[in-house]
């Protein structure tokens, strides 16, 4: 259970709970990610592989260009790095490469969430 790992994970999702309600704000992986166009740098990119829109944090310069831009509400500000390397970047989930299924989605404790490839 991801409650149990350690370090924990870095969550990449967030949950805005309006009652009786409670809703995922997730990256979409837009096929016209407006995030991308906001990032001049080269920070968010698409895969052209797998589709996804991917956030490299070394290249990230807190900008929040990205986070203007997307249109769910889905990057947001973290603090990378520690003691006097700790800067600010974007965060976004980036649908757990190195899993079959998200992490969001095999936790999700209603079955809320689901993945399909609808490319």
């Amino acid at each position: 259970m991801y409650l149990m790992e350690t370090p924990r994970p870095l969550s990449r999702t967030k949950v805005e709970y309006r009652p009786p309600l409670s809703v995922s704000i997730m990256c979409r992986h837009c096929a016209e990610a407006e995030c991308v166009e906001a990032c001049k740098n080269g920070t968010l990119t698409r895969n052209e592989t797998t589709g996804r829109i991917e956030l490299n944090q070394d290249k990230c310069l807190g900008c929040w260009m990205c986070i203007m831009a997307c249109p769910y509400g889905a990057i947001s500000q973290f603090r990378a790095g520690s003691g006097k390397e700790e800067r600010p970047v974007a965060n976004k989930c980036d649908l757990c490469p190195d899993r079959e299924t998200p992490a969001c989605v095999t936790v999700c404790p209603n079955r809320a969430l689901v993945f399909e490839d609808r490319g």
